[in-house]
């Protein structure tokens, strides 16, 4: 019995350990169509690579809304949210949050998603399009953020490319 027992939680641990492994998923973005107030509206997740800690979303204001077990089996919308916003597993590959109904208040802006907390998180911006309507395409897209170390990168570009200029002005 003892064996028995014994060798159940050697295997539990190893099923365990092998989701912490390895390299996260990447994670990319897509806010969709733009939030109307009231309606109900989408963002998709999608995924490369196996999932190692779970799809976390991170709702606007940095407050996580829904978690997705890394099993990719159910998804539970965190207290406050319930009701509000709804995870679902497409595949594998993607994951979606439905907004139930959306509130410009609460929704409006900067979402991600990531495997795990200390994952690489992939942004999209939610607009209100009555706030917004000039950044609104003819598609009715809406705008998307790069990821955090492609706004860095381009920070760093614009501040050379102006220490540059200044200093080919002071020889002049």
């Amino acid at each position: 019995m003892k064996l028995t027992v014994t060798s159940v939680v050697v295997f539990a641990s190893v099923l365990t350990a092998k989701h912490v492994t390895g390299q996260q998923a990447r994670t990319s973005i897509d806010c969709m169509d733009p939030g109307i107030e009231g309606q109900k509206t989408e963002l998709k997740c999608r995924i490369t690579g196996t999932v190692r800690s779970g799809i976390i979303w991170i709702a606007p204001r940095n407050k996580e809304a829904v978690i997705c077990n890394y099993l990719q089996t159910i998804c539970e919308t965190s207290g406050e949210f319930r009701g509000h916003y709804t995870g679902v597993i497409d595949s594998p590959q993607q994951n979606t949050l439905v907004i139930e109904s959306f509130d410009p208040k609460t929704d409006t802006g900067a979402w991600s998603c990531s495997d795990g907390s200390s994952g690489r998180r992939s942004l999209c911006v939610k607009i209100d399009p009555t706030f917004f309507p000039a950044m609104m395409g003819t598609s009715g897209t809406c705008v998307h953020a790069a990821s955090t170390s492609m706004v860095v990168f381009w920070i760093v570009a614009i501040l050379v490319a102006t220490l540059q200029t200044t200093t080919s002005m002071s020889f002049t």
